[in-house]
């Protein structure tokens, strides 16, 4: 449950709008957005609050991001074009 919003376009007060079109959004759910500097987007989602609370309780302070954030930020720095291909034959 994410979507990627352009930076110039993004305003903090919107963030739910921008999910809804993918997704259902409930009034009491926490919605989250991590700035990908490398590519002047925000990634805007629905984090598990369950899990983080659990991770808090634990190690008191975290740092918390989407997936996909980290996977755009990694991408963007491959300077090399790559294809990676899986098959399978059923």
């Amino acid at each position: 449950m994410y979507t990627l919003v352009p930076k110039e376009l993004y305003d903090k007060d919107e963030k739910k709008t921008y999910l809804k079109y993918n997704t259902k959004v409930n009034d009491s759910d926490y919605i989250s957005a991590d700035e990908i500097n490398e590519l002047n987007i925000k990634n805007v989602y629905i984090p598990y609050v369950n899990v983080n609370n659990l991770l808090v309780d634990k190690f008191r302070n975290i740092n918390y991001f989407h997936f996909n954030s980290a996977l755009l930020k990694r991408f963007s720095m491959q300077k090399e074009l790559k294809l990676f291909c899986s098959c399978q034959h059923k």
